[in-house]
């Protein structure tokens, strides 16, 4: 036998072959998974800390709610927001509320933006009788010449600025006012704006405030029976 074998039999018969083979089956196996298994259970653990502080954290102070809204604008850097008056500060609660539908009604009507009529057509048809409506909604048409749909198509733009607004005395429930405006025609292209003074001239009928008092009604109704426009010189 020669010496390699010889060491090789006195190795095995020592038992140290058995030692190291077991140590090396460790250092490459058991190991090894120890090492995976501790690495699991400290991402687990600090993991675990992490949505504890995040729970706490939205408890002691929370986010504000986030409301997601879309506005249309040619230019957002132009958009703003303005605020109507209702009417006088001595006008009782009645009057103002009825002015402030009337001025809206009639900035809707009279207003002219390509982006906006579908949502001007919904509008007239759910505050004005259905004849008038059907004559609105002529004027509109494609199909009429003289439609701002044809006339100013993308390229302008009429922006309406309530000047005032008279209730007239009536004594039915159909009552009567004449609300004044300016109505101003916007080049887009150029920015040219052509003014003048207009007067609308309404039949309309709206909800008593006082008759709405403790009961079940969910809105205050408006309806325009009658509605035709003169330029005020």
């Amino acid at each position: 036998m020669d010496d390699l074998n010889r060491s090789i039999c006195e190795y095995i018969k020592s038992g140290e072959y058995y030692k190291d083979a077991r140590s090396w089956y460790a250092s490459k196996f058991i190991a090894i998974a120890s090492i995976r298994t501790y690495i699991v259970f400290l991402s687990s653990f600090f993991m675990f800390c992490l949505l504890v502080l995040t729970f706490f954290y939205n408890i002691t102070d929370p986010a504000p709610p986030e409301i997601s809204y879309r506005i249309t604008s040619d230019d957002i850097a132009q958009n703003y927001s303005v605020i109507f008056p209702a009417g006088k500060d001595k006008d009782p609660p009645q009057i103002q509320i009825t002015k402030y539908l009337l001025s809206k009604y009639v900035r809707i009507r009279e207003a002219y933006d390509i982006n906006k009529v579908d949502s001007q057509l919904n509008f007239i048809m759910n505050t004005t009788v259905a004849p008038n409506y059907i004559l609105f909604e002529k004027q509109m048409s494609i199909n009429n010449p003289s439609s701002p749909l044809m006339l100013y198509q993308d390229q302008y733009r009429k922006e309406i600025q309530i000047q005032d607004v008279k209730l007239l005395e009536a004594s039915t429930t159909e009552k009567e006012a004449i609300i004044f405006y300016k109505e101003s025609l916007r080049n887009i292209a150029t920015n040219r704006v052509d003014s003048r003074n207009m007067a609308a001239r309404i039949t309309y009928k709206v909800d008593q405030i006082e008759n709405l008092v403790g009961t079940s009604a969910s809105k205050m109704n408006f309806l325009v029976f009658n509605y035709y426009v003169i330029e005020n010189k």
